[in-house]
């Protein structure tokens, strides 16, 4: 070899010592995260992936990240065989979350983000983690959390700021049923339009109302009765029944309106049966609430579901929680 002998080259020109101990660096090296290697190098996570192509993955898996560590070392001193122009785009936000959709119906959509919010109502939770999670922006999960605020209590039949009952809609059969024929019908009555009400937009409207409005005439403590002294509310709550299937289930009663200049009580019974085109509003003979000032009284609006030809264990009246809920929660959420 040009030096005396085998022996002379090895132990003297061939440092095989130091061989050894760069590939023994290459296997001692700490792991780290990928948000802990971005801290310590300045490097976007986005960019290191980037410094990661071209690497020899077919390196035994114990030197692969010895070998990753000195091409970022080699970067930030911009020398070295690995050296590659990066462009650091601080303005980026590179936490944006993808667009994930659950997988399913529009309950699993829903729901999907009925879980989201769940998890950003507990404490130390940071929304970041929860919006790359759950494929949704942080400005929404706020949003929501605002929205949440505005519900009458008891309108999820849960504890404050907690959703963990949303399962019951997973878990029960005939609610999960309900909630999804409720969604497909609003969704293809939003999709199509009602000929009975006009165009698609109007249709669009209607049901933009509805759901903004329910939790404003629900009646606490019931299962789905809502009370309105406007007359194109109580239309739009008996429309949205009658998409349903339920519209037969419905009793309506009226309750007279007090002051010096309102109508007689058979006037007012008469713009609520003519108005909804029912002429089954039934005048209720109770005192009449002294904070009803409306010149013409309010109606209730309850099912009985032994009236109803509606395929639904009478028994069962606690699957109507199903329709509570998701209009509440696309008041919070909005509509998918």
């Amino acid at each position: 070899m040009g030096h005396q002998g085998l022996d002379i080259t090895l132990t003297s020109y061939i440092h095989l010592a130091d061989f050894i101990l760069g590939r023994m660096v290459h296997r001692l090296v700490p792991r780290l995260t990928d948000k802990q290697l971005s801290a310590l190098s300045g490097y976007s996570v986005s960019n290191l992936y980037t410094l990661a192509d071209g690497l020899n993955w077919k390196t035994a898996s114990s030197a692969q990240w010895g070998q990753f560590l000195e091409k970022i070392a080699d970067q930030m001193a911009n020398e070295g065989k690995h050296k590659k122009a990066v462009t650091v785009k601080s303005a980026v936000n590179f936490y944006k979350p993808i667009a994930i959709k659950s997988t399913g119906n529009q309950l699993d959509r829903l729901l999907h983000c009925v879980q989201a919010l769940e998890k950003a109502l507990w404490s130390n939770t940071e929304l970041q983690d929860i919006s790359a999670q759950y494929g949704i922006d942080q400005s929404e999960l706020l949003l929501w959390i605002n929205r949440l605020s505005t519900l009458p209590s008891g309108i999820l039949n849960i504890p404050t700021n907690h959703l963990r009952q949303s399962l019951d809609l997973k878990l029960e059969p005939a609610k999960r049923k309900l909630a999804t024929k409720m969604l497909d019908r609003l969704t293809d009555l939003h999709n199509l339009g009602d000929p009975l009400i006009g165009k698609r937009a109007a249709t669009q409207k209607q049901i933009q109302a509805l759901i903004e409005e329910f939790p404003l005439i629900w009646i606490p403590g019931t299962y789905l009765t809502v009370k309105t002294a406007s007359l194109p509310q109580a239309k739009r709550w008996l429309w949205f029944l009658t998409h349903l299937e339920l519209a037969d289930a419905a009793t309506i009663t009226h309750e007279k309106g007090t002051g010096k200049s309102v109508p007689s009580k058979s006037a007012q019974l008469g713009y609520w049966t003519k108005g909804l085109s029912n002429p089954t509003v039934i005048f209720s003979d109770s005192i009449p609430c002294p904070t009803n000032s409306a010149t013409r009284g309010s109606v209730q609006i309850n099912l009985n579901l032994q009236r109803t030809n509606n395929p639904l264990n009478p028994k069962k009246i606690t699957v109507l929680y199903c329709i509570r809920f998701t209009l509440a929660i696309l008041r919070v959420i909005g509509w998918r």
